[in-house]
């Protein structure tokens, strides 16, 4: 019988998750991972750190990410990443956004839908600086954590 080569389930643990009020952010990789079809009541966006050179062995990914996606509250999706590769997501609260919408549009009158592999320098580099706090010279500071929770509604 043939030793299976399916990726592990991601869990949370003290060094991947940081929990705050209203948002949540996850790190992952770079060992390649999975969680199966899921949903929450949360605006998830992803930012996706691709290895130049994807292959059987762990590489550092990129400092910079490669893409980010934006899944809205309620829709199921699957997470996944290769080995090499790293994703760092974070889940807003929907009362976070909506607060930031009203004070934006003044109005509440505002959708958020999908949009894989969007290219945008101020979410990519709001990436890069959460990656960091997930490394193991990294701080995992709540203060600047929230702050880019802040930028990323606004």
């Amino acid at each position: 019988m043939a030793a299976s080569t399916a990726p592990g389930t991601w869990t949370p643990t003290r060094q991947n998750h940081i929990v705050l009020p209203e948002m949540r952010v996850m790190h992952g990789g770079p060992i390649g991972m999975r969680l199966p079809e899921h949903e929450h009541p949360d605006i998830q966006v992803g930012m996706h750190f691709v290895s130049p050179q994807i292959s059987r062995k762990p590489q550092v990914a990129s400092d910079f990410p490669s893409y980010f996606s934006l899944i809205p509250s309620g829709k199921p999706h699957v997470g996944q990443w290769r080995d090499g590769s790293e994703v760092v997501v974070t889940l807003l609260s929907k009362v976070q956004v909506e607060r930031a919408t009203d004070e934006l549009l003044r109005s509440s009158s505002s959708e958020i839908v999908s949009a894989p592999c969007a290219v945008d320098p101020v979410i990519l580099s709001m990436g890069s600086v959460l990656r960091r706090e997930f490394l193991p010279d990294g701080v995992g500071d709540p203060f600047l954590v929230d702050a880019i929770g802040t930028v990323l509604t606004e």
